[in-house]
């Protein structure tokens, strides 16, 4: 009985191991997608040009449960600061991911 009981007991966390495991697993597939999100809007950002403004929005399918948000403003003459975030999540469990920059605005 007592080795029957030292099983389930290991059984039990063995499995709840594997579940913590799996969880990690698809925070850090999210990140990785986030992370990939910011660098794409940075670059488009840097390719179609930056005004002054604050911006936000979704991606597009299949990223659609990510949210991206944008405030730049001018630093000096052709250059400007870039603060951009990816989150998503819900409510209690939002994640985000930040970043701040200079970038040479192209649109003089």
């Amino acid at each position: 009985m007592f080795v029957l009981t030292i099983v389930s007991v290991s059984l039990l966390a063995i499995v709840k191991s594997f579940l913590l495991i799996a969880r990690a697993d698809s925070a850090m597939e999210d990140y990785t997608k986030a992370v990939f999100l910011l660098k794409d809007k940075l670059c488009t950002l840097d390719t179609e040009g930056i005004n002054n403004y604050k911006e936000n929005g979704r991606f597009m399918s299949p990223f659609d449960k990510f949210y991206w948000r944008l405030h730049s403003e001018d630093l000096s003459s052709g250059i400007a600061k870039v603060d951009l975030s990816v989150f998503w999540g819900k409510d209690g469990s939002k994640r985000e991911i930040k970043v701040s920059t200079c970038l040479i605005k192209k649109n003089l």
